[in-house]
Parts: structure tokens; C-alpha cells; sequence
């Protein structure tokens, strides 16, 4: 209880501070790197904004583990080489997945991007640092436009690729909730989910990601989060109420089989939305087992 009434509220400013903080080392360097004389210089600057960006993930460290206490037990890192970029996919359930995330391949990997629209890169500090921090936005063009112009097909392809090769020459990983939202009873019902434990993957999305950056990706981290209560929210973990969280992570080949035109080609679509259906199923099933392990525990724990 002591460490609670101590570290709980230190945990909070430290994350306030970071929040609002952070933003201004990485603008700030990103716009010294723009008028630096050489382009050794320039390279600095950018380095120097990408290190205060994974000082973020760093220091989210030491509020989880250090100061709130929660136990992250984390099952086949041994798998994951650094120096590579990895397209991670998970589930969704809380705001704290996004803090998991990093959490989980912390050292391993590069820090977290996320494909965003490109409008919300005009937001005023958090979407300024996303552009900063070279964010891949996706550029698409709706089918009432492809109707009017079928000139136009395929060019909001081209144009995302284009914006993607900033990240090249970048230690990244792209992150992705395939489900698109968090998992609620009520959108589970809503939905009439067939998976016991997960929302319906999102399979459009992903393929186009992987469509676009497949060539500046190593492979592919399937990674399932499971916290050992109901899953909580950012306030609850704040009061430090998350006592422990097992992330297993699954490595597997981004092959070429899994790259094709998604809205185009229904035969790609059918393949690779099975293929998503697949690893949901796996998904869903070692979710189940996590559940009964812990379970388990409790019981042998309370005897």
C-alpha cells in the first residue's frame, strides 16, 4: 500500500511530463537536421530525434516495471534478432496494449511506427511529431473515385509508396491491431465474433501495409497479449492495479505468397483473409490456454 501512495502518483507525472515533453526534442531536431550544412550533420540530428523517441519507450520501462511493479513475463524474444524491422500484429483490448507494444520487444527492435491518416499529420504537436518521425500515412482512393476516374487506379498505391521511403534507412517496427478497435463484450456480441477471445481480424489493411513496406521488412511478429485480470484501463493502471501481463510472440515469414493486391485481386483476398482467419484461430486457442493456466494458478494459490 505504501509503494502504491508513493510511486503511483510519481508514475503519473512522469508519464505527463513525457507525454507532453517529448514532442519538442524530436521537433526540434527534426528541424536542425533541415538546415545543417552537411549531411553528416543532418544524419545527427536525425538520429538524435529517433533516440529521444526511444527514450519514450525506455523510460515506460521503469514506470511499468520500477514504480507501478507490474510482472510482463514475455515468451519467445529469443526468436526476434535486432537490427531487424519487424511488422508486428495483436490483439487489441486496452490503451495499455499500445504501452505493451514497446514493452515487449524493448532492445530488440526499432521504435514503434503506426500507418496513420494522412489529415491527422497536420495535428498540432502529436501529429507534427508523427511527420517528424516519418510515420507512413496511407493514401486511398474511395470506389465512387476509382468511377469517376479509373485513371487514377492504382496511384494512391504509388503515392503511399512514395511517402514510405522516408522510413528507409530507419530501425522500425510498423504496429498493427488487425480487429481495428478494442475488444468489448458488447462489440463482441454486436459482431457475433466466431473467436471466443478476439473481434474479427481486419485483413484490407494489413495486406496493404505489408503491399507497401514488404520490401523494408524482415518478417512478421504475431504477438498475444494477455493480462491476468480483466483488461484494464490506462487509470487503472495508474493506481496500479495491472499486476501481470504474458505476452507470447510468435516469429513468422513475411513471404512473397502474403504480398498482392488485396482490393483489386479476389483470389488474393480470399487467400489472405483465410490466412488471417488461420492465425486468429491459433490466436483465440492460446488465449484460451492462458486463461486456464491462470486459473489455475489462482486456485493452487489460494488453497
Amino acid at each position: 500500500m505504501l509503494r502504491k501512495l508513493i510511486f503511483c502518483p510519481l508514475a503519473i507525472i512522469l508519464e505527463l511530463l513525457m507525454v507532453f515533453l517529448l514532442p519538442f526534442p524530436v521537433l526540434i531536431l527534426n528541424g536542425l537536421s533541415r538546415i545543417m550544412p552537411s549531411e553528416k550533420l543532418c544524419k545527427a540530428c536525425l538520429n538524435a530525434s529517433e533516440a529521444s523517441a526511444r527514450f519514450w519507450a525506455t523510460a515506460n520501462h521503469f514506470i511499468l516495471v520500477q514504480l507501478l511493479g507490474v510482472k510482463v513475463h514475455i515468451k519467445g524474444l529469443g526468436n526476434i534478432m535486432p537490427g531487424k524491422n519487424y511488422f508486428v500484429i495483436a490483439n487489441h483490448q486496452s490503451w495499455i496494449d499500445i504501452l505493451m507494444l514497446e514493452e515487449a520487444l524493448l532492445g530488440h527492435s526499432g521504435f514503434s511506427r503506426y500507418f496513420i491518416k494522412k489529415n491527422l499529420l497536420h495535428v498540432p504537436l502529436a501529429g507534427w511529431t508523427c511527420r517528424a518521425l516519418n510515420f507512413p500515412y496511407m493514401y486511398r482512393f474511395t470506389k465512387e473515385h476509382l468511377a469517376k476516374h479509373p485513371e487514377d487506379k492504382g496511384k494512391d498505391v504509388e503515392i503511399t509508396k512514395r511517402a514510405c521511403q522516408q522510413l528507409r534507412g530507419i530501425y522500425f517496427k510498423l504496429n498493427n491491431f488487425p480487429e481495428g478497435t478494442r475488444l468489448t463484450a458488447e462489440k463482441h456480441k454486436r459482431q457475433q465474433s466466431p473467436f471466443q477471445n478476439l473481434l474479427k481480424p481486419k485483413s484490407g489493411g494489413i495486406s496493404y501495409a505489408l503491399q507497401i513496406l514488404h520490401d523494408q521488412l524482415d518478417s512478421i511478429i504475431d504477438m498475444t497479449i494477455y493480462y491476468h485480470q480483466p483488461a484494464p484501463n490506462i487509470v487503472q493502471l495508474f493506481l496500479g492495479k495491472v499486476q501481470e501481463v504474458t505476452i507470447v510472440l510468435h516469429k513468422l515469414p513475411l513471404s512473397s505468397d502474403l504480398i498482392g493486391d488485396y482490393q483489386n485481386d479476389p483470389n488474393f483476398r480470399a487467400y489472405f483473409h483465410q490466412y488471417m482467419n488461420t492465425l486468429w484461430t491459433r490466436k483465440d486457442q492460446l488465449l484460451t490456454q492462458l486463461k486456464r493456466q491462470n486459473s489455475l494458478s489462482m486456485r493452487i494459490g489460494k488453497k
